[in-house]
């Protein structure tokens, strides 16, 4: 490999884990496995980060669900809810009002002014 490449391909996966620090930890994640997962694999690294679910959204639909009655599969409350408890979380969650959050922290529909 050239020195270029070398030097291209070192800063795209530094810019790779810097980023998916960010998205990690914004989503209440192990920043650091994850910078070093974006270091390693690049932009893979930050594709899996992004990929990743939302930990705050999570605990505030199971508090949603749970106030109107949703009894968990497991008397322990099992891990993390599997894709058909999500989608019913999401719908008891809008019924509710909730505006899901984007990664910027922002509500949906809102406008910088």
């Amino acid at each position: 490999m050239e020195l270029k490449s070398l030097v291209f391909v070192l800063i795209a996966h530094l810019i790779s884990a810097g980023l998916s620090k960010t998205v990690a930890a914004q989503k209440a994640r192990n920043s650091n496995r994850w910078a070093v997962a974006g270091f390693l694999f690049g932009p893979l690294g930050l594709i899996a980060a992004v990929g990743m679910p939302d930990r705050h959204q999570i605990v505030y639909l199971r508090y949603l669900a749970e106030q109107q009655g949703y009894q968990p599969r497991h008397a322990c409350g099992g891990g993390m809810p599997d894709r058909h408890q999500i989608v019913y979380l999401r719908y008891l969650a809008e019924q509710q009002g909730y505006q899901p959050r984007h990664a910027c922290g922002g509500q949906k529909g809102e406008t910088d002014a």
